[in-house]
Parts: structure tokens; C-alpha cells; sequence
């Protein structure tokens, strides 16, 4: 895992996120025709770890997010399979791409709006706590504690919600599994979760 941490300025909304494809490439492929013009950003595992390159799924996913420059953090699954190039038969090009892949985004919209973005901690890829059992001071503790942005949104859990803490200016928010046909829309009125 690095500690990359990419900033990105974006000029308008709506901004779709997508997180958790795990090769599903149909559904992130139905996204992009419901929103050709819209930029798309994905919070992590592109690939599956289970694919151990029988099929060409990781092959493909990986391909479509070079070809289409989209923007992507690396998950768990991405760190895995990108640390084991042999074992899922990917190519250098491919292991480069999910080995080089930032940790998280911090991302800007014109009307002032700031959101960190990661797959799910900056320090921890494979822990599942649930997010309704992290108190405001674990929140600080994983994602810092100045309130300097709206809202914190990740991936990981294969779980849609938002949580609110009291007296907060910013937002938990998790953006479900494209894989089962959940992503998000980040809007100027914050996010709207949708099903395919």
C-alpha cells in the first residue's frame, strides 16, 4: 500500500462514484452509458482477488480503466492482486497500474465543497467494522480531526449509508458494490445513492 493522496478539482456536478466493481465491467459499463458526459471517480477493488486469471475479468476491468482514464483509488482487492502478478497472470503494465494506484482523493467543487475520498481507512484496507459503530472519535482518529471538509466517503463495506454526527459539518458516507448495482451521485446537494 502507498500513501498517496490525490487532489483533484473538479468544475461541476454531478460527479458519479462507483466503488467495489470486483470485475463486474457490465455494470460499470451501464454507469458510463447512463452518464456519458459526466465524470466518474471509483474508490477501489476494480479486480477480484478470487479470479486467479481462469478467466480474463481482472484483465478486462483493469484494460477499460486505463483505456478511459478514469480516475480510481486502490482497495484491498487491487493491492492483493497487483502484489501478486504471477499468481492472477496480469501484465507489468496491469500491476503497475494497481500497484501505483493513490490511497485516497481529496476532491473540490467550485461552489467551495471539499470531500475526502478512500477505500475505506488511509491505515487499514482489510478491516470491516461497521460504520454505525464508529463513534465521532474514531471517526477523527481514521480520517483526521479538523472539520475541514463535508464529508468523508468510501467504499469497502459493500454498504450504502450517511451518518451524521452531531455538532459535525462533515459526513460519513459509504457508497455501496457496483458489483451488486450500487453507486452514488455526489451532487451540490450532497449524495444521492442509486441502484442499477
Amino acid at each position: 500500500m502507498n500513501n498517496v493522496v490525490e487532489y483533484i478539482k473538479f468544475d461541476e456536478y454531478p460527479l458519479i462514484i462507483v466503488t467495489d466493481i470486483h470485475s463486474n465491467l457490465l455494470n460499470l459499463m451501464r454507469v458510463k452509458q447512463l452518464y456519458p458526459k459526466n465524470k466518474i471517480i471509483c474508490l477501489g477493488d476494480i479486480v477480484n482477488l478470487w479470479d486467479k486469471g481462469i478467466g480474463d475479468l481482472n484483465h478486462k476491468i483493469i484494460d477499460y480503466f486505463i483505456q478511459n482514464n478514469i480516475k480510481c483509488l486502490q482497495g484491498n482487492h487491487d493491492e492483493w492482486v497487483g502484489g501478486n502478478r504471477t499468481k492472477y497472470r496480469i501484465s507489468s503494465e496491469q500491476e503497475s497500474y494497481l500497484v501505483n494506484l493513490p490511497v485516497g482523493f481529496v476532491i473540490d467543487f467550485p461552489d467551495g465543497k471539499t470531500y475526502k475520498c478512500y477505500h475505506y481507512r488511509p491505515r487499514d484496507f482489510w478491516s470491516m467494522e461497521e460504520p454505525k459503530n464508529l463513534s465521532y472519535l474514531g471517526f477523527c482518529d481514521a480520517y483526521g480531526s479538523v472539520d475541514d471538509n463535508d464529508g468523508v466517503i468510501i467504499g469497502h463495506l459493500h454498504k450504502l449509508f450517511i451518518i451524521n454526527y452531531a455538532n459535525a459539518r462533515r459526513k460519513f458516507m459509504g457508497v455501496g458494490a457496483l458489483k451488486f448495482g450500487e453507486y452514488a451521485i455526489l451532487t451540490e446537494n450532497g449524495l444521492e445513492h442509486k441502484k442499477l
